[in-house]
């Protein structure tokens, strides 16, 4: 219980700093922001989100939790992709299934964070995504969200895989030996940074 409220603490100040960052790049308060973002002419959370970023240049987060002060937290939630994780997986992706788990199980041991199942991706959150895991032809993508990425042949650059503007690198796991222990510490830097 006392994990979970922890946790709750570290949401909240991590919401008040980036609200106080806003104001002081933007140079509107969250109220202010909350009035445009309830004049936007879309409906659909994902179109919102759009609109905030293309029309006033919004980073994601900064437009999620404007989003949520104006609609509630719930407006921001996506329906789960039919199938899952068994949909993303299947056909010529169905080897990389074994690759995912072994990530997927490994990042539970890391402490509290969540799992999101999205439309061709898995994201990985603690106070904020801090890894993706998303099929691809080369194999298994990780992209890791890093303040600083170290030197590796082995990290290939992406653009913001799974919708997140700070993955711009992921390791390419082929097989679950490929989740090394190269891997697993740059899968635990991300989500201590995160």
């Amino acid at each position: 219980m006392a994990r979970k409220s922890a946790q709750a603490d570290k949401i909240k100040q991590y919401i008040a700093s980036v609200e106080t960052r806003l104001a002081k790049a933007t140079g509107k308060t969250m109220a202010q922001w909350v009035r445009v973002a309830k004049k936007c002419p879309h409906i659909r959370p994902a179109d919102r989100l759009r609109w905030l970023r293309s029309e006033y240049g919004l980073p994601l987060s900064h437009a999620g939790i404007v989003l949520g002060r104006a609609f509630g937290l719930a407006a921001l939630e996506t329906k789960r992709p039919a199938g899952g994780v068994d949909q993303l997986f299947s056909g010529k992706f169905l080897a990389q299934r074994p690759v995912f788990e072994a990530v997927v199980a490994w990042s539970a041991r890391l402490g509290s964070g969540t799992t999101k199942i999205r439309r061709g991706y898995v994201g990985l959150h603690r106070l904020k995504q801090y890894a993706a895991v998303k099929p691809s032809r080369r194999g298994l993508l990780l992209g890791l969200a890093l303040k600083k990425y170290p030197k590796s042949s082995a990290l290939r650059e992406v653009k913001a895989l799974g919708g997140c503007e700070r993955i711009r690198r992921a390791l390419v796991l082929e097989k679950p030996k490929d989740f090394d222990k190269n891997a697993k510490a740059l899968l635990r830097q991300a989500y201590s940074e995160a």
